[in-house]
């Protein structure tokens, strides 16, 4: 075989891979997907953002919340503002998949949109973890970490879900890897995107564009801004016509304990970062180092850290940082991606070191075992396990991850040890953009 060859084959391995645990199940499983799939439905459809009579349809039959929907009561997820119901989640995901779902409709009335949202989500967070890795490469060397982060926390078990937060990290990687290359007015209708799919996504995109602007001149800014800069427009426009004001999320922030919430984000044997993603914790070892001001703030390693930690924040002061009833830690997902950045810089400064090797193989193979334990029994395990649930769920799951990810580990440690090294000539250090 070919080496072209041989990386189609390997390329294919890894979408089995990465599509494992949709596949054990290939349906909308729950939670909030049924209802973004029937909001998606109604605006490709109906035209309109009305869910009363489609929540109706679902429970006389009709599929198009899913196949596992038919025929169910939900409980509607809208909220009264004034004398309105309206969705109780953003509208960007549902606009997003709108033109699939009119298509299927167009072509096969009444089929149910598992199969095509499924297979959207996959492919979407696919690109973007080849995007992501080819970006990490030419920054620190250390491209294949990335595989090793997804396959080894939440972000695996994520792609095969219809949520926001799995779309957001993807279109703010995909957005940075066209940026990268010269390709500025689709890079900036992503980081649009990102914002579309939740108010929270500001939380990563505003550090980013931060960092352009100080890195490639104000006058090259406009072009970065746009996206987001249209996205706000529409948002504002939409606020006044749903809700009657312009500035208004889709759920009213509800205070909490930041204390209680910061120790459940990271401890929590539910939802906890550190208990489902292990691995995360090396990202300390990757602390941006002191430099001049300019230098600092547009460090890569250092908007990583931003994202993260802007999100840490939120998410800890919010009344419900579990994510509700949900695998793992949700509402982290796009900060765990941004914890790629300063696990490859932590990669670079330690890796002949032999504990840091084998602490972080360990970790690796730990998180794996976690993420296909969860792959192997998707529903069961989609409504808020606990982590000795999840690796009691099944003996063959936690079994299986220590022996596969002890395998792919040894590859994985074999081909970041071959393949480091410093950025490329022309390649500026420690900065895709």
């Amino acid at each position: 075989m070919t080496n072209r060859s041989i990386s189609t084959v390997v390329l294919i391995l890894l979408f089995v891979l990465h599509a494992a645990p949709w596949l054990v199940r290939p349906y909308l499983i729950g939670g909030d997907e049924p209802h973004f799939a029937l909001m998606s439905h109604s605006i490709a459809v109906d035209h309109d953002i009305d869910l009363t009579e489609d929540y109706l349809r679902v429970a006389a039959g009709s599929k198009e919340a899913g196949s596992k929907r038919a025929g169910t009561e939900l409980d509607p997820h809208v909220r009264v503002v004034g004398d309105r119901e309206v969705f109780s989640h953003p509208l960007g995901l549902p606009l997003l998949a709108a033109p699939l779902i009119a298509l299927q409709q167009s072509l096969l009335p009444g089929s149910a949109p598992d199969f095509l949202l499924g297979l959207f989500g996959l492919t979407v967070t696919f690109a973007a973890l080849l995007a992501g890795r080819d970006l990490l490469n030419r920054a620190l060397g250390a491209g294949d970490l990335a595989l090793g982060l997804y396959f080894a926390s939440p972000l695996w078990f994520y792609s095969r879900t219809f949520f926001t937060e799995p779309f957001i990290w993807s279109a703010g990687v995909l957005a940075l890897w066209l940026i990268d290359r010269k390709r500025d007015i689709a890079g900036t209708a992503l980081f649009g995107i990102a914002l579309s799919l939740k108010e929270s996504a500001l939380l990563a995109v505003a550090p980013v564009l931060f960092a352009f602007a100080i890195s490639r001149g104000w006058k090259r800014t406009p072009i970065l801004l746009a996206g987001p800069v249209v996205v706000a427009g529409i948002w504002i426009v939409k606020n006044i016509d749903v809700y009657g004001r312009a500035f208004e999320t889709f759920q009213p922030f509800r205070m909490g304990d930041p204390l209680r919430g910061l120790l459940g984000v990271l401890f929590s044997p539910y939802h906890g970062l550190l208990v489902f993603a292990p691995i995360a914790i090396l990202a300390i070892l990757g602390l941006p180092r002191r430099k001049s001001l300019s230098g600092f703030l547009t460090d890569p390693v250092v908007v990583a850290w931003m994202v993260f930690l802007l999100y840490l924040g939120l998410t800890s002061c919010w009344k419900t940082w579990g994510g509700g009833s949900c695998y793992g830690p949700r509402l982290m997902i796009p900060a765990i991606a941004s914890l790629a950045i300063p696990l490859a810089e932590a990669w670079r400064r330690h890796h002949d070191r032999k504990l840091f090797r084998n602490t972080f193989a360990f970790l690796l193979v730990a998180g794996f075992s976690i993420q296909l334990s969860v792959a192997c029994k998707p529903y069961h395990l989609f409504w808020s396990p606990s982590i000795g649930k999840v690796m009691t769920a099944t003996i063959y799951g936690p079994v299986a991850g220590l022996i596969i990810g002890a395998l792919l580990t040894r590859v994985l440690l074999h081909r970041l040890n071959r393949d480091h090294r410093e950025p490329q000539p022309g390649t500026p250090p420690r900065a895709a953009w």
